[in-house]
């Protein structure tokens, strides 16, 4: 868990520093002065000042900032330096250093699928273009319920499943319909399971019986799996298949997150259905055992979740800072400074709690 951990926090690094980078470069080309670039939120840990950006890593690891001069335009006391702030420049130059964070993200997610495409990610037979051809085909296991009969047999995630039998009945599952179909038919039977084991090869036979599991209908043995296989493209086409793959989950996560908004408004919805830190840390720990490629794209998919979360219309976030900007353009003034700085404190405050509710939800999880 502690190398998962450390990926984690390498991920998150790259992706912060990603979505920043968007914001400063497209600042820095657009005249306007960046003070700090950081990592982290303060209190302060260490830093480097280059020219006249002081580059900063700070003591809470849950984000990131770019400080742009005039950013709050109570702050602008240098006259001189009035033409560099953000501020006074025209409102579309605001927008688009608002929205550059997100492009980047998404460019960076594009760069992430299709790097695991060229190097030959291992990939659900099912998301596979026509005509390509995949190498290593294998149902492979994705999740093992805890406490279920797949769990008790040392069943893990990466793992292979060759066969499941009674003694009249036999399958070679090739994904996870015809695997659930198998048991849903033989609920009462005793089986022996065959299974590939992740890194050695071995190869055994083990017992396995399905048994009744909180929150379902039937019995299950408890394993959720996926027929995958090797997806090596050339690099023209793994560009275009990253760019497909990219629009693809970047509508999937739009509509997650509106579904999930408008299901809290409607009381069909709950905070519990999200993922914090310390969960997609055990997502790390079951996609790092799938190498390289798979890692590559889970941090894509962590990227696109990132630029959607931002865009929303929420104070605090870029989607909110774009709204203001919005509002300006048609009022023809800004906003009154007591009323952003309150909205973006509140908003701030309202995003860390919900941080900490959805931690403590992964830490319950975990008991």
């Amino acid at each position: 868990m502690l190398i998962s951990t450390l990926i984690f926090f390498a991920i998150l690094l790259f992706l912060v520093l990603v979505h920043e980078f968007g914001h400063f470069i497209v600042a820095k080309l657009a005249g306007i002065r960046v003070d700090e670039f950081a990592f982290g939120f303060p209190p302060k840990l260490f830093g480097k000042k280059f020219g006249e950006t002081e580059y900063r890593f700070n003591l809470l690891p849950i984000g990131g900032y770019v400080k742009i001069y005039g950013e709050d335009p109570s702050e602008i006391a240098d006259a001189k330096d009035r033409s560099r702030s953000f501020a006074h420049k025209p409102r579309y130059i605001q927008a688009l250093v608002l929205i550059a964070g997100i492009v980047m993200n998404l460019f960076f997610a594009w760069v992430l699928f299709s790097s695991a495409y060229l190097m030959g990610a291992e990939t659900s037979i099912r998301a596979v273009p026509q005509g390509v051809e995949v190498k290593n085909e294998r149902t492979a296991v994705l999740n093992v319920a805890p406490n279920s009969p797949a769990s008790d047999a040392a069943i893990a995630s990466g793992d292979s499943i060759l066969s499941l039998a009674t003694y009249t009945a036999f399958i070679e599952p090739k994904g996870g319909e015809e695997l659930s179909a198998f048991v849903s038919q033989n609920q009462n039977e005793q089986m022996t399971i065959g299974v590939q084991k992740k890194g050695s090869g071995e190869v055994v036979y083990l017992p396995i019986t399905p048994r009744e599991y909180e929150g379902r209908d039937v019995k299950i043995i408890g394993l959720t799996v996926d027929r995958v296989g090797v997806l090596e493209l050339p690099f023209h086409l793994a560009l275009w298949q990253g760019l497909k793959t990219t629009w693809l989950y970047t509508s999937l996560t739009t509509q997650a997150f509106v579904n999930l908004v408008t299901g809290l408004f409607q009381g069909e919805s709950s905070v519990k259905e999200l993922t914090g830190p310390i969960g997609i840390v055990g997502i790390v720990d079951q996609v790092r055992i799938f190498g390289i490629a798979a890692l590559f794209t889970f941090a894509a998919i962590i990227s696109i979740n990132l630029a959607v979360l931002n865009l929303i219309p929420f104070p605090a976030l870029d989607g909110g800072r774009l709204l203001f900007v919005a509002i300006e353009s048609v009022i023809r003034r800004p906003l009154p400074l007591v009323f952003q700085a309150w909205a973006n404190t509140i908003g701030f405050g309202l995003l860390l709690l919900l941080m900490v509710l959805v931690t403590w939800q992964d830490i319950v999880r975990l008991l």
